[in-house]
């Protein structure tokens, strides 16, 4: 009876420091959560801005001109996350992505990597996420040196990426853009009435700009999806320790179970030695 009493309340103990560690662990999620959407309208603005500048450069260009279009397999960049604890964030995710047309994936995430098989998924390019907003910059700046790079072999139809967003009441999305060709509805060309100054032709300029555009697009796609991980594992975090308490709370009854039992027992051997 002593064995048991000690074996539920090892357990009590172990239970406890589990407790702590998710509580811990919802802290440290939460606040990366907190920050990135802090950060994510000056992501925003900062793609509103490429993308204003972008409308104008083509409010520029011939209206006959085009940009080319290459004849290979479509490029698709998905956002995933880097670390577990995120309930079915990651199978979304991935789910969304294989759900597409077929096309070489460039995957970004740890965790989206080990399950990407599972769902069909073969990346032709991969990369760990951001595990902090200060990393989200470079890490875009790497992805786009890569994607250039393979568009320079393979000369890709098109570029797409796939991320997920948060949203309170709703948990989990997945948002899917076209980022190549530059998809000219949307871009809507206001009429200005005096032209901005410029000393690129305007094919040049385009091409530069739409550089720009997709290395914000992706930065405020990374974002979306630091966002979205760390609200994921915050909320996996909240009903881990729903059940962490319903665990103290039934050990704590087989304690007092165990406990009364001992004593009943402790009792009945005084009796019979009377």
């Amino acid at each position: 009876m002593a064995e048991d009493l000690a074996a539920v309340r090892s357990r009590i103990r172990g239970v406890r420091q589990l407790d702590a560690v998710i509580g811990a662990m919802r802290g440290i999620a939460a606040a990366h959560a907190q920050q990135s959407r802090e950060l994510l309208p000056g992501v925003r603005a900062y793609s509103g801005a490429v993308a204003q500048v972008t409308a104008q450069a083509l409010r520029m260009q011939d209206a006959d001109a085009r940009s080319n279009q290459g004849q290979g397999d479509l490029v698709r960049i998905v956002f995933c996350a880097e670390q577990g604890f995120v309930g079915g964030f990651v199978e979304r995710v991935l789910a969304a992505a294989a759900a597409r047309s077929p096309a070489d994936v460039f995957l970004l995430g740890s965790r989206g990597l080990l399950m990407a098989a599972t769902h069909g998924i073969a990346p032709v390019w991969q990369s760990a996420m951001a595990t902090q907003t200060a990393g989200i910059a470079s890490l875009c700046i790497r992805v786009a040196e890569a994607l250039y790079e393979w568009m320079a072999a393979r000369q890709p139809r098109g570029v797409e990426v796939v991320f997920p967003t948060w949203s309170r009441g709703v948990g989990v999305a997945v948002t899917c853009q076209s980022l190549l060709p530059l998809d000219r509805t949307r871009f809507p060309i206001a009429q200005a009435s005096v032209p901005p100054l410029t000393t690129l032709p305007p094919d040049a300029l385009l091409e530069r700009l739409a550089e720009e555009y997709v290395f914000a697009a992706l930065c405020e796609a990374a974002m979306h999806a630091f966002v979205a991980e760390n609200e994921a594992r915050a909320a996996a975090m909240v009903r881990a320790r729903t059940k962490v308490e319903d665990m103290l709370q039934a050990l704590a009854l087989a304690e007092h179970q165990v406990r009364q039992e001992e004593i009943t027992a402790e009792l009945v051997e005084l009796a019979v030695a009377m």
